[in-house]
């Protein structure tokens, strides 16, 4: 744009600070640590019934799924294998979908 001449318009960018959408339903289940090494900890009141537990990379691949884990009170995940990085925790109840997001060291 060598020739180019005259003001450019200008441009107002409002940004928000929030980041995320609270659903009442983030205490359900519980992740740590978080960042996670070598295990991802889940608890809490959506594990006390038959669950399944995927987790997703930031691409939306699936890279774990757990298939149905029954009553669990805790459940521990091996992380060890996948890469640096942040991936999201989906359980799966009869009645909800609820996420988090970790990140992996």
């Amino acid at each position: 744009m060598a020739n180019c001449s005259g003001a450019s318009p200008l441009l107002n960018v409002a940004i928000d600070p929030c980041t995320g959408i609270a659903d009442g339903k983030s205490e359900a289940f519980t992740i740590y640590p978080n960042p996670a090494t070598d295990h991802l900890n889940t608890t809490g009141s959506a594990l006390k019934a038959t669950v399944s537990i995927a987790i997703y990379n930031h691409t939306g691949q699936l890279v774990y799924e757990s298939g149905n884990v029954v009553n669990g009170d805790d459940v521990k995940v091996d992380v060890s294998s996948l890469k640096t990085g942040i991936y999201a925790v989906r359980v799966t109840t009869a009645e909800e979908v609820l996420s988090k997001i970790f990140v992996k060291k």
